[in-house]
Formats: structure tokens, C-alpha cells, sequence
């Protein structure tokens, strides 16, 4: 029998230090992430933003280190809404975080930020263990 890998998630929230009045329907916009093998697996969902058609560039900081551009295409669709999924691969076993967060592509200010760093230091991310 195969074994499925623990997912831990968390939501997805305007970030607070870059107020631009930008919403979301926190409660229905997770964040998965999930381990196999060296490699750790983000799927992020953004519901019912206010911010319709809008193209985003999605980042990830892995272990407090500055931010990576996860390569991963995302614009939200008319009613605001979108999903992405990216990898990081090639870690080293241990405990890591990841902080993910959706950057206005025209202005650069970071508009959404996982519940664990939407503070000003923008950390801690989600933990996972490889």
C-alpha cells in the first residue's frame, strides 16, 4: 500500500505590511504543502480577491533566506479567484519552513502572504521536515 505524505496548510491573508486595500476570502484560500523525497510541494489558492484578471508573481522564502520567484504562472480569473502549484526540490534532510507570497506584478509590493509570516518580519513560514 502506498503511503501519502502529510500535508500541512495554512491561509492565504492580505499581508499587513503592504496595505493597498486588497481582499480575499481568507477562509477558502489555503496554502498545501507536502513532502516526497527531497522535495517540498506548494499548491496556493486565492478565493474572491478583489483584485479580478489580475497577473501576480508568486515567491517562496525557504528558511528565512530572501525571496526565490517559484516560477509559477498565477492570475486570478474574473471573479477574482486562482490557483498555482510550484516545487522546490533538492533539499537536505531536516526541518524547513517555506513562506510563500503573491507580488503585484506592476508594482512589486507583496498583496498576499501566508498566516504564519503576515507580520512585518514576514516569518515564520510553514514548517516541513524532509
Amino acid at each position: 500500500m502506498a503511503m501519502v505524505p502529510p500535508v500541512t496548510s495554512q491561509l492565504m491573508q492580505p499581508w499587513v505590511a503592504y496595505p493597498h486595500n486588497q481582499s480575499n476570502d481568507v477562509i477558502n484560500s489555503p496554502v498545501f504543502v507536502w513532502v516526497n523525497g527531497p522535495t517540498v510541494h506548494v499548491v496556493v489558492h486565492l478565493e474572491a480577491t478583489n483584485l479580478p484578471s489580475k497577473p501576480f508573481n508568486i515567491y517562496y522564502k525557504l528558511d528565512g533566506k530572501p525571496p526565490v520567484a517559484a516560477g509559477a504562472a498565477f492570475a486570478t480569473d474574473g471573479k477574482g479567484s486562482g490557483t498555482a502549484h510550484f516545487a522546490v526540490g533538492g533539499l537536505a534532510a531536516g526541518n524547513h519552513d517555506i513562506t510563500v507570497e503573491f507580488n503585484d506584478s506592476a508594482d512589486a509590493g507583496t498583496l498576499y502572504m501566508n498566516a504564519s509570516a503576515n507580520n512585518p518580519g514576514a516569518g515564520p513560514g510553514i514548517p516541513f521536515t524532509i
